[in-house]
């Protein structure tokens, strides 16, 4: 198996916030993840500087999310109507 070289730097004040936004949207979907889970089985979610939408197609929440926030990229995830869980 081919080896690949990675280069690594410092990450630039703007990868630094866009990581920070997605960190803040990720701990706002956890704390909601309960209420999203039992409302939106089989739908796709997005969230956006704290704001969710919800589609029918992962598409559709990519476009309502732009249009509100279009420099921003959106968490999207998919809700299953089963939970799983992995056991490890």
């Amino acid at each position: 198996m081919a080896l690949k070289l990675v280069e690594s730097r410092p990450a630039t004040e703007d990868e630094k916030r866009r990581a920070q936004d997605v960190a803040v949207d990720g701990q706002w979907l956890s704390q909601h993840s309960a209420e999203i889970w039992e409302k939106y089985k089989g739908k796709y979610i997005a969230v956006v500087e704290q704001t969710l939408f919800i589609g029918d197609t992962w598409e559709e929440v990519i476009s309502k999310a732009k249009e509100k926030c279009p420099e921003r990229e959106p968490l999207v995830r998919h809700i299953p109507y089963k939970r799983r869980i992995w056991v490890l």
